[in-house]
């Protein structure tokens, strides 16, 4: 799973625990696996758009805590710290980055959870709309 799919997916993952967004899917037939498939095309995107709404300075500032937040206790631990020293810098770079993306979709949950709910119902109403006209254009 790609970085930002695995923050994707936590998204649509913490968004599902809500009854009336669990709702508004089971209404249109599908349930959380079926969503999973179209996490790559529909809500990984929609997720990197809301993202790039936000101030890219308070947004990095942001991210650069949460990476502390992380990695300073996981660093304190005899037998992370070892994994970790045996690591290649890409693989360091990539734990890093996929573990303060989720963790960064958690704190934006807190505060932009109507907004997330919006504009992950919005991307999921668009493919609907690009899939039935495609059925159309096959008529």
């Amino acid at each position: 799973m790609c970085l930002y799919c695995a923050a994707g997916s936590e998204l649509l993952d913490r968004l599902w625990e809500d009854e009336s967004f669990r709702q508004y899917f089971h209404e249109r037939g599908y349930d959380l696996r079926a969503l999973g498939k179209l996490l790559h095309k529909v809500f990984t995107p929609a997720y990197m758009r809301f993202k790039e709404t936000l101030d890219p300075r308070a947004l990095a500032m942001l991210e650069a805590q949460v990476t502390d937040d992380i990695m300073m206790p996981l660093l304190d631990k005899k037998g992370f710290l070892e994994l970790w020293q045996s690591w290649s810098e890409d693989e360091r770079e990539a734990f890093a980055a996929e573990q303060r993306e989720v963790h960064l979709v958690r704190l934006l949950l807190q505060v932009y959870e109507d907004e997330l709910r919006r504009v992950y119902i919005g991307a999921f109403e668009k493919y609907l709309t690009e899939q039935q006209e495609g059925e159309r254009k096959e008529e």
